[in-house]
């Protein structure tokens, strides 16, 4: 008998765990990478959250609104169709949910890396988690604008540095659960019922 002959063939559960592994691990480096890249272009992110903010803040406050297009900057009326009440708001690295979405990331890398859950679950929970942190970093820079418009520069400050932090960090531990949640539990609980199931 050859070599050849005595070579084992790969069975299809193996090809289907060797891919599964390839696949967890391409998509941990990506986001390893992503987050990297993002970091070194935090700025063309701000700009990017800037330009959604204008958006926003046009259609709910029903003003004009203006995007610096090199910079994270909106501008605004304080009040509606007066050209002497402009402010200009910068979004800083404190107003950004860059530095939420990253470590989010890199913990959806870890899991994939480690197989602690499937593939399709951690990729759903890494962008409902992600898209729910910077919906809320948009309200919170709605809020600040709001803050703007009806209270002036003094509540403003207040508004930033006190309640849009407490909103973020507790926006972050409302994504980390639902991250979890749609990550593991979901995937544990039909474990679980599935054991009771099977018991006579």
């Amino acid at each position: 008998m050859s070599a050849a002959e005595a070579t084992v063939p790969l069975v299809p559960g193996s090809v289907s765990r060797v891919f599964d592994r390839v696949m967890r691990w391409t998509l941990a480096a990506a986001l390893v990478v992503g987050s990297v890249v993002v970091i070194l272009h935090a700025q063309a992110f701000r700009q990017l959250e800037a330009r959604l903010a204008g958006e926003v803040t046009g259609l709910v406050f029903a003003r004009e609104v203006r995007v610096m297009t090199y910079e994270p900057v909106l501008a605004f009326e304080r009040v509606a169709g007066d050209d002497g009440t402009w402010f200009a708001l910068r979004i800083t690295p404190d107003c950004s949910a860059l530095y939420f979405l990253v470590p989010l990331a890199l913990i959806a890398a870890f899991v994939l890396a480690t197989g602690r859950s499937s593939v399709v679950r951690i990729v759903l929970a890494t962008l409902g988690a992600g898209v729910f942190l910077e919906l809320l970093n948009v309200v919170r820079v709605e809020v600040m604008v709001l803050s703007i418009v009806r209270w002036g520069a003094e509540v403003f400050q207040w508004v930033h540095d006190t309640l849009g932090s407490a909103l973020m960090l507790g926006g972050l531990t409302v994504a980390l659960v639902l991250f979890f949640r749609l990550g593991f539990f979901g995937r544990r609980g039909r474990r679980t019922r599935g054991a009771q199931g099977a018991q006579p």
